[in-house]
């Protein structure tokens, strides 16, 4: 059970899905009507790379070559998935049919974990790389075909996605913000 402060903002994210889910559908239709079991597999294999597991992989390797931790990713890490599985579990929306018999995943769809790793993960790439174009380029279109990914193997609505993004994002921010803040003290 959470807490009843939740309750509030799940009601008016229900009432968002609600009026959404038409656009929702009409993406869904589209990009079923669209597929090939090769890029199927394509997206199944790439999404590997927004997973949890994943993160935590990027996390010991940093840690392994430069010998500290980032904290403004650990800690975005930390907010946005607590924020994503608080919002999975109390929202409790179903995903859509599969299109893929590649995936079935058992949590909730809202908001798409995936994303939200791919948003932590490229908003951390983009800002390290501060004079690197082609790694910025790079991060940003790992974000855009890690939420395309999701939806075209048909375990994500447009909006799971979206809300995915945002939640990553502003995660990210609220721990850089919070970092900066720590180490002025």
């Amino acid at each position: 059970m959470t807490a009843n402060w939740v309750s509030p903002f799940t009601d008016t994210i229900s009432l968002f899905l609600m009026y959404i889910s038409i656009v929702d559908t009409f993406v869904y239709r589209v990009i079923e009507k669209h597929q090939n079991i090769i890029l199927g597999y394509f997206f199944h294999y790439f999404s590997y790379s927004a997973s949890s597991l994943f993160l935590v992989l990027v996390i010991v390797f940093i840690w392994v070559i430069r010998k500290r931790v980032p904290s403004s990713l650990v800690l975005a890490s930390a907010i946005s998935l607590a924020v994503t599985y608080i919002l999975k579990y109390e929202v409790g929306r179903i995903r859509p049919i599969p299109l893929f018999f590649l995936e079935s995943p058992l949590t909730p769809a809202f908001p798409s974990g995936h994303t939200t790793v791919a948003s932590v993960l490229s908003i951390h790439l983009f800002r390290m790389a501060q004079n690197r174009k082609l790694i910025r380029l790079i991060s940003v279109i790992y974000l855009i075909l890690s939420g395309f990914a999701r939806m075209y193997l048909g375990v994500h609505y447009l909006s799971d996605v979206l809300v995915g993004y945002f939640v990553g994002f502003v995660g990210y921010h609220l721990a850089s913000y919070t970092i900066r803040k720590l180490e002025r003290k």
